[in-house]
């Protein structure tokens, strides 16, 4: 019987909060992921990362894009969702402290 390995990797910004640093970040990690399962943004989060993007071959930690007003981070986070498909969701990031998708209500899968 052969083993499976899975290959866990964390992908993280310097957790210096600058939006652009998170994006150059995402957009080097982006296609390497596989499936993303969960994604959990906040306002703010101490010490360093407000954007946490679980997927099968890893994480993605990153601390310039968070939630809950119309700014440069929470633009950022909704560039992010742009990218994954998962459209219309630019009210639920400007005004929410707390952000989770698939939302813990939802109890469809996700199709990529």
């Amino acid at each position: 019987m052969s083993e499976l390995k899975t290959q866990w990797k964390v992908w993280t910004d310097e957790g210096a909060g600058v939006t652009d640093e998170s994006l150059k970040v995402w957009k080097s990690c982006k296609g390497k992921l596989g499936r993303v399962w969960h994604i959990i943004v906040k306002q703010h989060t101490p010490p360093e990362f407000n954007m946490e993007i679980f997927a099968d071959h890893g994480f993605v930690l990153l601390s310039g894009c968070n939630c809950g007003y119309g700014g440069t981070g929470p633009h950022g986070t909704l560039e992010i969702f742009n990218d994954l498909g998962i459209l219309g969701m630019q009210d639920v990031i400007f005004s929410n402290s707390e952000v989770r998708w698939p939302s813990p209500s939802d109890n469809s899968l996700a199709k990529w």
